[in-house]
């Protein structure tokens, strides 16, 4: 009996073990590109690729990416540059100086003394081990492996920006691609010189390269410019346009690879000119986006290119066939999260494009208008009309009927086309703001846009939200919050007594009528009825996004906030915060939130992808054969405390919702809104917080409705 109660007792500690260590977040898969602006390979061959919101690396050739020291990188915009010397430090290049890693990227640190500007274009390491930086300030040189600087100006123009470096690596000569042309040094950077006759007068140079010792081409360096490239003869010192079958076109990236073959980047594609060859031909590479920031060869001597927001490419024969590899790869930050109950799917907007996903975080693919791929995606709405709005940065309002494989303009009357937010009601109508127009509205799915700016004393509108109660408001940049009243078709301007910061970033209302507004100050509640807002007791100033979930088993609610410094949590109006980071791996820039409509919360993380909110509470049991009949089971156990599993069966695809009532007919808990396909579910309902008793469980779809009797047993 000993030895059971023993076993017994190491089960439940177990059991609460694993509960406990369960994280609060899932990664979802994807979805995957963005933006790589340039490449390092270390001694065993990975790739080291520095983007937007992060630096990746792949120790596979590229067929898989991960995100390197994320709590570093995630909370700048841009990693611009990234170098990798013979003993495999890491120098990562950024707009904030460049951060060092000796522990092959776990760990980063700030490696700026001496730095006259932070603001790094490009770094290259010599085989002597002499680091040179470049900005648009000019040259900085370390020999002490980045721990002090020394500015390296003399003979450089006072105007040069640094864009790029190349050096040789028998002579150590280094050359230097600036705003002003080309530039060389003989000693370490201590004198510099003009390399520019033959080069027009007023070039930019983007990018250069050498030809590999012993190659064909082995004396020349080459320029990408932003009129073309150039070939530079070492021995008689003179430029020649590589014109033919190219012309002038702007060179984003160029690289050289053993042979001698020359590979440029374009805002048309990838081109390659042949060593032996005189002219360039245009490789047939499937591009999304056709702007190509980035161009390498890797140890193994294939091409990798990288597409600005579509990602890295790689070519294992010489550039006739390309393979995308961008799994894993999140180089992107987010614009905007939205969840359609109706359709079941994700919508999510970043600077690399706008993707459709499914429930489960799967399956994301890359949607756009036909004539614009840069699809900048401030909001997502999907109406209960079956129309798909998709709210941009800088084209206004495109609507879609198909879920975003045609899309349509919908401008008429929108006298401002950046457009910062957009919300939907259950009739169908729309209201968009905008920066410094205001806000508009739509009653006829976007046909037209009328104003509706009484009363609205701030045209620059960051926020709309939608309040359980029906009450529309707006956050703007410089008025705080302001409130719509319908009956009189004016605006109201709340108070601004409390506020820090009258930038509103995010609106939230509470089941108790509370407003909290999200500022580059802190979080801010104004609770029903008083008449100043009151700063809660928040670590974290910037407020990115707010979200709430209704506790069931609590008669509060649970309000979720998104910061750079990760989630926080408060059960108690506010009062008390709690952070919920486990399992977002270190990137902690959430961006924006979604709720499904079963409690589930969704995280966009820049740099990150997507997470959610533990397992699902619905799950689907069948994917094969449909049911033939509409089923609502009695729910098991029965009676329960405090939870008990709901399983229904659905014949074909329908808009299905489960609701629970007590024995007042009081709704308590909707646990499912939301459409679904064919198949068996089961849901698993916690009760905890609610009194015991007789309860009642009620589906409903448009062509069945059912109801059955629970009891909870205290």
């Amino acid at each position: 009996m000993k030895q059971f109660l023993t076993r017994l007792l190491c089960i439940i500690f177990l059991s609460a073990f694993n509960l406990l260590s369960q994280p609060f977040w899932n990664a979802g898969e994807g979805p995957y590109g963005g933006t790589i602006l340039d490449f390092a390979f270390n001694s065993q061959g990975h790739i080291y690729g520095a983007g937007y919101n992060g630096l990746f690396r792949s120790i596979n050739n590229g067929q898989d990416w991960e995100s390197v020291s994320p709590q570093t990188f995630s909370n700048l915009f841009q990693v611009y540059t990234v170098a990798i010397d013979q003993m495999d430090n890491i120098y990562a290049g950024t707009y904030t100086g460049i951060f060092k890693s000796t522990d092959n990227g776990v760990t980063f640190n700030p490696s700026n003394n001496g730095l006259l500007d932070l603001n790094i274009n490009a770094i290259e390491i010599s085989p002597s081990g002499v680091i040179f930086t470049g900005s648009f300030s000019g040259v900085s040189r370390s020999t002490d492996s980045g721990n002090n600087w020394t500015v390296v100006n003399s003979g450089l123009p006072g105007n040069a920006g640094v864009q790029d470096f190349v050096i040789d690596s028998s002579t150590e000569e280094i050359f230097a691609g600036t705003t002003q042309g080309v530039f060389s040094s003989t000693d370490n950077g201590d004198n510099w010189n003009d390399l520019n006759t033959g080069l027009p007068a007023n070039a930019v140079i983007t990018d250069l390269d050498l030809s590999p010792p012993g190659s064909r081409g082995g004396k020349y360096l080459f320029a990408g410019t932003d009129q073309g490239a150039y070939r530079y003869d070492r021995l008689l010192q003179t430029w020649l346009h590589l014109a033919t079958g190219l012309g002038i076109a702007y060179i984003y990236a160029l690289a050289v690879n053993l042979q001698g073959d020359i590979f440029v980047g374009t805002g048309t594609g990838i081109y390659r000119h042949l060593a032996a060859a005189s002219q360039w031909t245009q490789l047939n590479v499937a591009l999304i986006f056709s702007y190509v920031t980035a161009l390498a060869i890797t140890p193994l001597g294939y091409l990798i290119a990288a597409e600005d927001w579509g990602g890295p490419l790689l070519s294992m024969d010489n550039g006739n066939t390309w393979l995308r590899i961008i799994s894993g790869l999140t180089a992107y930050g987010i614009a905007s999260l939205y969840y359609s109950h109706l359709l079941g799917k994700f919508f999510i907007g970043t600077d690399a494009g706008y993707f459709k996903g499914l429930a489960a975080l799967t399956g994301w693919l890359l949607i756009y208008p036909e004539t614009f791929p840069f699809f900048f995606v401030a909001a997502t709405v999907y109406s209960p009309l079956g129309f798909l709005f998709a709210a941009t940065a800088f084209q206004g309002i495109w609507r879609s009927t198909n879920e975003g494989l045609t899309w349509q303009q919908v401008n008429n009357g929108l006298n401002n086309l950046f457009i910062t937010a957009l919300v939907v009601n259950a009739l169908g109508h729309l209201f968009a703001s905008t920066q410094g127009g205001g806000v508009f509205f739509s009653d006829d799915s976007g046909d037209n846009w009328i104003a509706l700016n009484t009363g609205l004393t701030v045209l620059f509108v960051t926020a709309l939200y939608f309040s359980q109660f029906g009450d529309l408001y707006a956050g703007t940049a410089n008025g705080g919050v302001f409130k719509y009243n319908f009956s009189l078709s004016s605006w109201t301007q709340l108070t601004l007594a409390g506020l820090t910061s009258f930038y509103i970033t995010a609106i939230l209302v509470n089941s108790l009528g509370d407003i909290y507004a999200g500022t580059g100050t802190g979080l801010f509640q104004l609770a029903s009825g008083a008449a100043s807002w009151v700063a809660l007791g928040f670590a974290v100033t910037i407020i990115n996004d707010l979200i709430q979930r209704n506790l069931a088993r609590s008669s509060v609610d649970e309000i979720f906030a998104a910061t750079p410094a990760g989630v926080f949590s408060s059960t108690d109006g506010g009062i008390n915060w709690n952070p919920l980071n486990t399992g977002l791996e270190g990137n902690l820039n959430v961006f924006k939130f979604a709720a499904d409509s079963s409690g589930g919360i969704y995280a966009a993380v820049n740099g990150g992808g997507m997470f959610s909110n533990g397992e699902p509470n619905i799950i689907k049991l069948t994917d094969g054969n449909s049911p033939d009949n509409y089923i609502l089971h009695q729910n098991y156990p029965n009676p329960f405390n405090p939870s008990t599993t709901i399983q229904f069966a659905l014949p074909n695809e329908s808009f299905t919702k489960i609701e629970i009532f007590n024995s007042l007919g009081e709704k308590v808990s909707t646990l499912v809104s939301e459409n679904l396909s064919a198949g068996t579910y089961k849901y698993e309902w916690n009760a905890e917080g609610l009194p015991g008793g007789v309860y009642f469980y009620r589906i409903s779809t448009e062509n069945f409705k059912q109801t059955k009797k629970l009891m909870l047993l205290k």
